[in-house]
């Protein structure tokens, strides 16, 4: 939970459904009343993509026509927020969807915004070329240095390397390098030409970890314990509840490859993890990870890889969609909930959010949770890692 707002959210204390307040901003002027109808907004814990929301307003006084007679209006800032209004606080309100205006439409004395997210910019850059590609070797890059070179030097967000960054939740960044530091992770890349959220998607996905824009920041991270703050919802906050096994879900012999060599094109280095207690209950279920654009550099970091991938995947996990009131409304990708469901069996057990939907016009979210990456399923041969994080 990273969102500031005071404890209405969490315990609910001064009334179970109290009217939802919304408001919608564009540059500094309020526009919430204008609004007809209000969006839903939607992300996941690899969404490594521009995001955006639609919204029509009230026009018959031509009130937004600025965008027709200044173009430049297009670029201004725009806020989505939802939350209350306290009785003794005032409006307790949390950003949703921040973004600037991509296309207006007038039509039957309204207007059509399409709001995309700061990912929208950042996807129209590219890094390197064909002819001169951005190359990352000699084995002593961190992910979290590849990344940032993408993310600053060619996707071009702040480098400021500090809490005050615009672009960069920068405490989080920090955080997520420290997982690679400690546990001796390095990765080399070659960039001919793609596009800067294409690299990060690979790194993300060569890292099992989330990126994701939130409060108009780019987050960094890497899933291990339950947090010490976890919202906990039940049948006073749960509208609906859904479960789901996947046999699909499951990883019990990852393969990867490391050491890549651009000119030959092979690999250096295959490394395997087997759950053998796994593969003799369920069979075999096998994946390999290689890539031409990010590729670790030697067997140790490989190997930190594959376990991760087997120790969350090796068995069977449960899914959860828990459509709930705004009570998870501060929790972003990554926190813990603590659910607790007599039907199903659950008591006061902890699932990471893995993405969510918030539906502005209703006022309910929708949490997709699991237990997959949790401290408490798995713990890592911490010697092999070299490291203390059990996700290391």
């Amino acid at each position: 939970m990273v969102q500031s707002v005071t404890s209405w959210f969490i315990d609910q204390s001064f009334d179970a459904s109290p009217p939802v307040k919304r408001k919608f901003t564009i540059g500094t002027s309020d526009y919430s009343s204008r609004v007809i109808g209000w969006p839903q907004v939607t992300r996941g814990w690899n969404d490594i993509r521009p995001l955006q929301i639609n919204l029509r307003l009230a026009n018959e006084d031509k009130a937004l026509n600025f965008f027709i007679s200044d173009k430049t209006n297009l670029r201004k800032a725009c806020d989505l927020s939802i939350g209350f209004t306290h009785p003794t606080s005032g409006d307790e309100l949390v950003s949703i969807f921040a973004g600037t205006v991509q296309n207006v439409g007038f039509a039957q004395g309204a207007v059509n915004l399409t709001i995309t997210d700061k990912f929208k910019q950042f996807s129209e850059r590219k890094v390197g070329t064909n002819d001169t590609p951005v190359i990352f070797s000699g084995g002593t890059f961190l992910p979290s240095d590849v990344a940032w070179s993408v993310v600053t030097s060619y996707g071009g967000f702040s480098s400021i390397a500090s809490t005050s960054n615009p672009d960069i939740n920068y405490q989080s960044f920090l955080d997520w390098a420290n997982v690679f530091s400690s546990n001796n992770v390095f990765m080399d890349g070659l960039f001919k030409g793609q596009k800067t959220t294409e690299a990060l998607r690979k790194i993300g996905r060569h890292t099992q970890s989330a990126i994701f824009i939130e409060e108009n920041k780019l987050y960094f991270r890497r899933f291990s314990q339950a947090d010490s703050g976890s919202t906990t919802v039940d049948n006073t906050t749960i509208k609906d509840l859904t479960l789901s096994i996947a046999d699909a879900d499951m990883v019990n012999k990852q393969y990867v490859l490391a050491d890549y060599d651009p000119t030959s094109k092979t690999y250096g280095i295959e490394v395997v993890d087997v759950v053998s207690a796994s593969v003799n209950s369920y069979g075999v279920r096998e994946q390999t990870e290689k890539d031409e654009s990010v590729w670790y550099v030697n067997s140790v970091s490989a190997i930190s890889f594959a376990q991760r991938v087997t120790s969350i995947s090796g068995d069977p996990f449960n899914r959860l969609k828990v459509k709930t009131t705004l009570a998870t409304l501060p929790n972003i990708i990554g926190d813990t909930l603590v659910v607790t469901d007599d039907l199903l069996d659950i008591s006061a057990q902890p699932y990471r959010i893995m993405g969510y939907t918030i539906n502005a016009e209703t006022g309910q979210t929708a949490m997709e949770i699991d237990e997959s990456q949790l401290l408490s399923l798995f713990t890592l041969d911490v010697s092999s890692l070299d490291g203390t994080d059990v996700l290391g």
